[in-house]
């Protein structure tokens, strides 16, 4: 009999183990589609993913992150987008959530005055609450003197009009703190929030 109170005792342990671990798992990914257009009008674009992954580094993992090619494939033509994580990555997969991850985002070889969108499928649900993740355009200013920020969950683009001026820089910045969130609430994400 107390064989089989320890077996019972000893597969409850492991299944609370188990299901501790599956709640503790935290991934998610955000689709981006950069495009602009062609002087003929065609849709030209890049798409780039950016995210979380508990077995991912902050550095470049295999088995994560992809690299981008940054160059032409015909020498003698300049393209007429380019769009990367850097250092150079179309996927750029992290680790565990820290304070201010970010991914910096570099837009370029667009001509002057074409438009071009930045576009995401919003992360219903993969954020933690009182977590934030906005694109920030560190090029353009607002009228406090910083960075415009389009929150990734209210909006499902950006747009902004090239200077052909060179690269133009990007960043997508995930905060933690509750203080930070334009949230109404706190609560556990499932309706039931607090009133502040």
């Amino acid at each position: 009999m107390k064989k089989l109170y320890l077996c019972i005792l000893f597969c409850t342990v492991i299944f609370l183990f188990f299901i501790i671990n599956i709640h503790t798992a935290y991934a998610w990914k955000v689709p981006l589609e950069i495009a602009t257009s062609a002087d003929n009008g065609e849709k030209i674009y890049n798409r780039l993913v950016a995210g979380i992954e508990a077995g991912a580094t902050d550095g470049f993992d295999n088995h994560w992150d992809a690299p981008a090619l940054t160059a032409s494939p015909d020498p003698e033509k300049e393209p007429v987008l380019r769009a990367y994580f850097s250092p150079a990555l179309w996927k750029d997969i992290r680790g565990p959530v820290k304070k201010g991850n970010q991914w910096d985002l570099i837009i370029d070889s667009v001509p002057e005055g074409k438009d071009v969108v930045v576009s995401w499928i919003k992360p219903q649900g993969m954020l933690k609450a009182g977590e934030r993740l906005v694109l920030r355009d560190n090029d353009k200013v607002s009228t406090d003197g910083a960075p415009v920020e389009t929150d990734v969950m209210e909006a499902s683009d950006y747009l902004f009009v090239s200077d052909g001026e060179g690269p133009r820089s990007l960043s997508l910045v995930l905060t933690g703190s509750a203080s930070e969130s334009s949230g109404s609430g706190g609560g556990s994400g499932f309706g039931c929030g607090t009133v502040k």
